[in-house]
């Protein structure tokens, strides 16, 4: 049985051919037919799992900037020779790091709070 594709821009592929959603294209109408006959199938583009995975992506890109944060104020702590404390910051770091395998991951309502 043949298979199509569908792609995030709604188009479908077909044995490396793609084929717009256009119903003046013939190979649109033809992968039509097929299905109606029973003799292709569409594989449905999976719209949740994109928006999951982007989530994830702007998740991870959150994390990384604010380990790039969270590292200039250890450092700066630790330049000024004990005027500022480190603790705090340096326990931002380790939640930032454990935050990709957190269970509420990629929630970002609940991401681990910055100190003050």
């Amino acid at each position: 049985m043949k298979q199509y594709t569908e792609t995030v821009l709604g188009t479908f592929i077909y044995e490396g051919m793609t084929i717009p959603a256009d119903p003046g294209n013939r190979f649109y109408k033809q992968m039509l037919e097929e299905v109606a006959a029973g003799t292709a199938e569409i594989i449905a583009f999976d719209h949740a799992a994109q928006d999951a995975a982007d989530a994830i992506q702007v998740e991870r890109q959150w994390r990384n900037e604010e380990l790039a944060t969270a590292d200039i104020e250890v450092y700066k702590a630790e330049d000024t020779a004990g005027v500022f404390d480190a603790t705090e910051w340096r326990s931002y770091r380790i939640e930032l790091r454990s935050w990709p395998d957190s269970p509420d991951f990629p929630d970002s309502s609940k991401r681990p709070a910055r100190p003050s």
